[in-house]
């Protein structure tokens, strides 16, 4: 059976060398940008690599990424053919109508933060990424992944943190007809497993897929875990 072309999106202070560890194959492309979130170059690269491939793209996204790829997919479901949405949320902060996102307040500290400090800012959220049972990887992540993202610019982690404190995708959920695979940590304090519960629950087709302690990035601490789970979502083996 063909593998799958697979389209990962990353998530917040990252870059496509997050992946170096997750599932991947000669068909898998990894989105990368100078400038992230670029909806606009986004939506190039993921139309020009559909056009290249004869069957619908697997549309992978991470945290931010996730709700990149949740915008992808309600506009171009013809393209896709399964979305598995990782450590994500419809909307990372909480309102007053949605309980499953972290306070504003964070986001809002963090862009202090980043100005002051752009790398110990980044340090930082790293260290959010791990639940107390993972803190062995949380020192392993710093000295090998971290310092891969480390030339990210400062108007690329701008962006972002802007794009999570102002984004709300819960009024396109139901466009999102696509299939799709949720995955999500019950140890997450990024996206808390609340977060997960509501896209499961809102997105018409999709499964949940609960990982028992991992934190925000189980396809890095739960590696092989995460590798035979999103084999069992893609369908190949």
């Amino acid at each position: 059976m063909l593998q799958p072309t697979t389209f990962f999106i990353h998530g917040w202070a990252a870059n496509a060398r997050i992946w170096q560890n997750a599932y991947g194959t000669n068909r898998s492309h990894y989105y990368d940008a100078p400038h992230y979130p670029d909806s606009i170059h986004l939506h190039e690269a993921f139309i020009d690599i559909s056009r290249r491939n004869k069957n619908p793209l697997t549309l992978v996204g991470w945290s931010l990424g996730g709700m990149l790829a949740i915008q992808l997919a309600a506009l171009y479901p013809d393209r896709i053919g399964k979305l598995i949405l990782i450590s994500s949320t419809p909307r990372f902060t909480a309102s007053e109508t949605y309980s499953a996102g972290l306070p504003p307040t964070i986001i809002k500290r963090l862009i202090k933060k980043l100005s002051r400090d752009k790398w110990q800012t980044q340090l930082d959220f790293y260290k959010l990424m791990f639940s107390t049972t993972e803190q062995v990887y949380a020192k392993q992540y710093t000295n090998t992944l971290a310092p891969l993202m480390a030339d990210i610019p400062f108007s690329t982690l701008a962006a972002g943190l802007d794009y999570l404190l102002q984004v709300d995708l819960r009024d396109i959920l139901t466009q999102v007809i696509v299939p799709c695979d949720v995955i999500h940590g019950t140890a997450d304090t990024v996206c808390p497993v609340s977060a997960g519960y509501y896209l499961s629950d809102h997105l018409p087709t999709a499964k949940l897929h609960l990982l028992k302690d991992a934190g925000h990035i189980p396809f890095y601490t739960r590696a092989q875990d995460f590798q035979l789970l999103i084999k069992e979502c893609i369908g190949y083996d």
